[in-house]
């Protein structure tokens, strides 16, 4: 996700299929224990609210009620000397000012989940999640109440997914809006997906050997199906849906499969703070590009650059990932640490 926002050569690539991994891996560790009856489903909404929509509301209000020193500190474009500077005339590029009543319209969005802020951007996954995961949840808690047979329940979410990804596919690149619902149709059946997974690796002990090929086959998918098509889980923009759920499904194994043959223990450690990372990246993205417009001597405009400098060199993509995932990384760290003594 972070390599995705530096301008990385192989961007493209990766959008194929990371977000959708982040999803098949929350249906990969569902548990029908949440949805056991009314309360686990209450208990199991509640906590979705504080992991996912909490997070989402105080990242996206920090940055707004920041908008203003963002603007008076270069941190946002404001000027359209900055569209001089880079060539460009995308007023969309530019920020203002918020009066009070902007910024309280702005925060009525925010928790209506139809809008967030720039920096905050990366967190529109946390919202989309949570819905995701209350439908998801919904229908599993229904479906196990109406249905004993656990093969008619099998049949009836194949149907459902099915039928979800179809509507993604028809209002895909928000060709059709249903407000924050929109990548929920497209979430919904990679959560089953990656039920199914689950359930897949519990009968199947793949060897090394075939982890391997596994490995080798899906890299082989990605890179064939690369220039075929775009992926964009943000917007929503899915352009076939076999296209999609083939990208899908050949990033789960490539990556499954490589954490599998080489277990390196940092990254696990990484994941304990991704949603750390998902909400502070961003703005620790202004530290490289301030840094670098300083060695460079380039002018300071170029601050308001978003994600990533305009025009940057090929290799600072590389300084971008590293920098801005530890960043945050330390931060959920020390949070972690803080937390554990009250």
């Amino acid at each position: 996700m972070v390599i995705g926002h530096t301008n990385a050569p192989f961007t493209h690539w990766i959008f194929l299929f990371h977000m959708a991994v982040f999803y098949m891996a929350s249906g990969y560790c569902w548990n029908d224990k949440h949805v056991a009856n009314g309360n686990s489903f209450w208990k199991y909404v509640l906590n979705k609210v504080k992991t996912l929509y909490i997070p989402y509301l105080l990242c996206n209000f920090l940055f707004l009620f920041l908008n203003n020193f963002f603007v008076a500190t270069g941190l946002y474009a404001s000027s359209t000397d900055y569209l001089d500077l880079i060539g460009s005339n995308d007023t969309n590029l530019l920020h203002s000012t918020l009066t009070f009543p902007q910024i309280f319209k702005q925060q009525i969005y925010i928790c209506l989940m139809l809008s967030g802020t720039e920096l905050g951007g990366p967190t529109w996954f946390f919202r989309s999640l949570f819905l995701s995961l209350v439908i998801f949840a919904s229908i599993r808690f229904t479906l196990n109440r109406v249905f004993k047979n656990k093969k008619t329940i099998l049949i009836i979410e194949l149907c459902f997914a099915l039928f979800s990804i179809l509507i993604a596919w028809l209002i895909s690149d928000e060709k059709v809006s249903f407000l924050m619902f929109d990548r929920s149709f497209a979430a919904y059946p990679l959560l089953v997906i990656g039920g199914w997974l689950h359930r897949l690796d519990d009968v199947w002990n793949r060897t090394k050997w075939q982890l391997i090929i596994l490995a080798i086959i899906a890299m082989g998918v990605l890179l064939l199906l690369n220039p075929l098509g775009n992926i964009s889980m943000a917007r929503c923009k899915i352009e076939n849906p076999f296209f999609f759920l083939t990208v899908s499904l050949a990033g789960w194994f490539l990556l499954s499969s490589v954490s599998k043959i080489i277990p390196l223990r940092p990254l696990a450690k990484l994941g304990e703070t991704t949603r750390s990372i998902v909400m502070w990246h961003m703005i620790s993205m202004k530290l490289v590009t301030l840094s670098y417009i300083i060695i460079a001597g380039l002018p300071m405009l170029l601050l308001g650059s978003f994600p990533v400098i305009y025009d940057s060199p090929s290799y600072l993509w590389i300084i971008y990932s590293i920098v801005c995932t530890l960043i945050p990384y330390f931060m959920g760290v020390t949070y972690d640490r803080i937390k554990s003594h009250f």
